[in-house]
């Protein structure tokens, strides 16, 4: 069967149990199956070990920003193009150029924390990967910090990988960390080195015995041997960088074709394997009495899992957020309030100067102007601190992400207890749309139509009269639009915050469905089943 004839087979049985935790990795397969021509090479492993430092030397351009505390905030990709290019791509679709100079504003921890700017993935095109067409390097953020939204990213990320540089670094040889990341990694490739960074810290005969460390420790846990390479910026780099070509970057760009075959079947394989267990314990759940099922369900959705209880969870998180956000934006906005008003004095001061006619056209060139200058000074103040406005939904899908998450985790246990089956802990992805820029209105000059009057009031007399009125509505009408701003972005914050509540609702209460109904699949559907699992075991 051929890997389209394999995955369809396996897309119908998801799909039919709705397997919801296995659709992402489906679609990466159906991506790479359709259009891919392009193997990804990503550098994983724990925060500073060196991954772009390691990336930097290697490709001879320090692009990447590198640092004392954890610098890399999103996955970046480095690529061949014809020029040096930049692109941004963000959560919510769209996509933007950027200068080289521009990067460390995207992508580096500190510049872009918590990726507050919605990025979802950089790529950069360098001509100096001529030699390299159809790979990708991939830096990734590292795992275990403080930064969790970094390690979530990363592991988010994994099932598109293609090839894996797992680093370590020399100080800390092999941690427990490294171990379980090594586990996931090889759901998702089959192709797994260790590059061992830092090397020049120790001495050959130190150095020796870490090795043989690494790889005796790999070896017991995993019982298959890995390519170990090792990785200085200081210290013998040439003839470093030139095995690593020579042994594993060449040989793939030499064989795109045949490597993307490996990559796309042992991707399918997993996914078949993780189906399999679905159906396995659909089986086993399907030759029990209806009592012994009653009691296998109360013991794996246990009160944790109830969905009332969880709802109540959901509407807490939601609660605490969405009550949070128009205090916030108020107190940001607000302390821009004395500097706007002040710009607004100086910009009347100088323009009313120019403004002739009776009161009708003196009105209307305030009216046009107010509206055009504080649309200006009010979007320039939401341009630059957008990131900052909407923190309050970024935090709040973070806390939707770690809630699905530890669900997952849980659920997953409770299956392994009572059926002795482990299913991966996948995680579901949370989407949030753009968050617009809302319009400035401006109000009427007058609270009703004096203006229409002009011709009760000789400029001559009056008009020193009418810029003093104008002028004392500037700091009102400033006020008025920095609440309403508030407002606007309060309404907009908040209803997407509801929406990845519905979202993360609507997620557990399929997988809470299809758990419930495998387990409670009568005796007449266990043929069907076994059926499906030696189908999909062929």
């Amino acid at each position: 069967m051929d890997n389209f004839s394999q995955l369809e087979s396996i897309k119908e049985t998801i799909v039919s149990f709705n397997l919801v935790s296995l659709m992402h990795q489906l679609e990466v397969i159906e991506k790479l199956l359709s259009d891919s021509k392009t193997i990804d090479i990503a550098v994983l492993g724990q925060f500073k070990v060196g991954k772009s430092s390691f990336i930097n030397s290697f490709i001879d351009y320090d692009i990447l920003p590198v640092g004392v505390i954890p610098v890399t905030s999103v996955i970046t990709r480095l690529s061949y193009g014809d020029a040096e290019r930049a692109f941004v791509k963000f959560e919510d679709g769209k996509e933007t150029e950027i200068k080289l100079t521009e990067l460390a504003n995207f992508i580096d921890e500190s510049k872009n924390p918590e990726n507050k700017k919605k990025v979802a993935i950089v790529d950069i095109s360098l001509p100096s990967f001529v030699k390299f067409k159809g790979l990708r390097l991939v830096d990734t953020p590292g795992i275990g910090s403080y930064h969790r939204h970094n390690t979530e990213t990363t592991l988010n990320w994994s099932p598109e990988l293609g090839i894996s540089i797992l680093a370590i670094s020399s100080e800390r040889p092999l941690s427990e960390n490294e171990i379980n990341l090594l586990k996931d990694l090889l759901n998702y490739t089959p192709k797994v080195v260790i590059l061992l960074t830092k090397t020049d810290l120790f001495d050959e005969v130190q150095m020796n015995k870490i090795k043989v460390y690494i790889i005796s420790s790999l070896k017991k846990e995993f019982n298959r041997d890995f390519a170990l390479y090792e990785y200085s910026t200081k210290k013998g780099t040439n003839d470093k960088r030139s095995k690593i070509e020579n042994e594993l970057i060449e040989p793939l760009a030499e064989n795109i074709d045949n490597e993307l075959q490996k990559i796309i079947e042992h991707k399918i394989s997993n996914l078949k394997k993780e189906t399999v267990n679905y159906l396995e314990i659909a089986h086993q759940a399907s030759l029990k009495a209806e009592s012994e099922k009653e009691k296998i369900k109360a013991l794996i959705l246990d009160e944790k899992m109830n969905f009332d209880y969880i709802i109540r969870e959901l509407r807490l998180i939601s609660n605490s957020y969405t009550g949070q956000t128009r205090l916030g934006l108020v107190n940001i906005l607000m302390t821009y309030r004395t500097f706007i008003i002040q710009r607004l004095f100086n910009e009347f001061d100088s323009e009313h100067k120019s403004w002739n006619g009776n009161l009708y056209r003196l009105t209307r060139k305030f009216e046009e102007w107010g509206n055009k200058i504080l649309h200006n000074e009010l979007f320039t103040l939401s341009d630059g601190h957008h990131y900052q406005f909407i923190e309050n939904l970024q935090k709040a899908k973070q806390h939707y992400a770690h809630f699905l998450k530890i669900f997952r985790e849980r659920l997953n246990q409770n299956i392994e207890d009572v059926f002795k089956i482990k299913l991966e802990n996948e995680e579901w992805q949370i989407d949030i749309e753009e968050i617009r820029q809302p319009d400035i209105i401006i109000s009427r000059a007058f609270d009703f139509h004096l203006d229409l009057l002009w011709f009760l009031f000789p400029m001559c007399f009056f008009r020193k009269t009418f810029i003093k009125h104008f002028r004392k509505q500037i700091p009102s009408m400033a006020e008025t639009n920095l609440y309403r701003l508030a407002s606007d972005y309060t309404e907009r914050i908040n209803r997407e915050i509801l929406k990845i509540e519905r979202q993360a609702e609507q997620n557990i209460n399929i997988e809470l469905n299809t758990i419930e109904s495998i387990i409670s699949n009568d005796e007449n559907k266990s043929s069907y089943i076994l059926k499906k699992i030696q189908t999909l075991k062929i």
